[in-house]
């Protein structure tokens, strides 16, 4: 299936930027910005994730209807991705690409 467009007609898009730290050295988390899109709605997300454990929190919220758009699955996903890049920046090898916060996560998941 080919995504042509912002909002996908089916399933959840996640695109998401890594914030400029405010204060140089400042390790205590890594935050990233952007938006969760299901089909009609976009939802302003930050995803900040804690430099020594990994904890991922997940702060969002919608633009349009319903109100509440994220399901449990979907928020759980977004954070997930928090998980990953943590795991990307911490445990991954430079050698095999990590050893650096992405600038950029961009991700589809598709109806559950």
């Amino acid at each position: 299936m080919t995504i042509a467009g912002t909002n996908p007609e089916r399933g959840l898009r996640v695109a998401l930027e890594l914030e400029p730290s405010t204060q140089p050295g400042d390790a205590a988390c890594a935050r990233y910005r952007g938006f969760a899109y299901l089909p009609g709605v976009e939802v302003a997300v930050t995803l900040e994730i804690d430099v020594a454990s990994g904890e991922s929190r997940l702060k969002y919220a919608a633009r349009g209807e319903p109100s509440d758009p994220l399901t449990a699955k979907d928020a759980s996903f977004v954070e997930q991705l928090g998980k990953q890049a943590f795991r990307l920046a911490t445990v991954t090898p430079p050698d095999d690409g990590g050893g650096r916060w992405p600038r950029r996560i961009h991700r589809w998941r598709g109806p559950k």
